[in-house]
């Protein structure tokens, strides 16, 4: 029956050959392009297609340990400096000093090594933000920041966190549980209030701690615009928080507010 199939149709045969030669050839290719372009890349698992491991990277951050158990695991299993897939994209991990110097080197070389931040951060945060920013931008900000840290401006820092762990333990009563996590944020954002926009008490303090907690909660949370996620809340804390910023801005270019050595000031000037 085959050579009847050969003598009726020679060329359907030779295709078939050709075919699977073809095929062959390319999963060669496939295989020795994947073997070439994996030399200097941190070791990882791709998981599954993709999706990768954003499945069990939002069920370590809803678990007791969080994120860090995740990032633990795969430290342990390749070493300090990893790779893995989520939100569509490849995240490289460090978590050694050495490697954070090689990648800041080398985005100062010319920007030959751009980093990026997981989805949800990056919108959040906003792309020009400090921690999202362009090497030159980032630069820029840098600059503007390196002179709130004078000697005399460190000083006052230290009085003001002194003065503000004082009002934080005094409210704390005996046989209460204190959370120490959110008390910390709680200190971390009236002092970073003070040092960047001035805001020291009142209801626009309260307004800044509630949105800036938000939008803490969403920075890992999978980036879906729907009106009950994590992350769309996350999104209107932020355009909450802009609103503030944009008033104040205002504000003082129009010299209605009072003159402030802070962050946004030398922004300003």
């Amino acid at each position: 029956m085959l050579s009847h199939l050969v003598k009726e149709h020679p060329y359907y045969i030779i295709c078939c050959y050709v075919g699977l030669l073809l095929l062959f050839l390319l999963v060669c290719w496939a295989l020795w392009c994947k073997n070439k372009s994996s030399i200097g890349i941190p070791p990882g698992n791709r998981g599954l297609p993709f999706v990768g491991e954003t499945l069990q990277f939002m069920a370590a951050i809803n678990s007791s340990k969080g994120v860090y158990e995740f990032v633990h695991a795969r430290r342990l299993r390749y070493g300090k400096c990893f790779k893995a897939k989520l939100f569509g994209e490849t995240h490289v991990f460090i978590s050694s000093r050495e490697s954070a110097k090689v990648i800041v080197n080398k985005e100062n070389e010319g920007g030959k090594f751009s980093k990026s931040y997981i989805k949800s951060i990056a919108e959040l945060l906003g792309r020009d933000s400090l921690l999202c920013a362009a090497q030159q931008h980032h630069k820029l900000i840098r600059a503007r920041l390196f002179s709130l840290f004078s000697t005399d401006s460190l000083s006052s820092f230290v009085q003001l966190f002194d003065s503000l762990v004082l009002q934080a333990t005094r409210t704390w009563t005996c046989g209460s549980v204190v959370v120490i996590q959110d008390e910390t944020l709680k200190l971390a954002c009236k002092a970073m209030c003070k040092m960047l926009i001035s805001i020291e008490s009142g209801q626009e303090l309260v307004t800044m701690h509630n949105e800036v907690a938000r939008l803490c909660e969403a920075m890992l949370a999978l980036p879906v615009r729907l009106p009950w996620t994590r992350f769309y809340k996350g999104l209107q804390a932020r355009k909450r928080i802009m609103n503030i910023l944009e008033k104040n801005i205002s504000e003082r270019r129009s010299g209605i507010a009072t003159h402030h050595v802070d962050f946004l000031q030398q922004l300003l000037d």
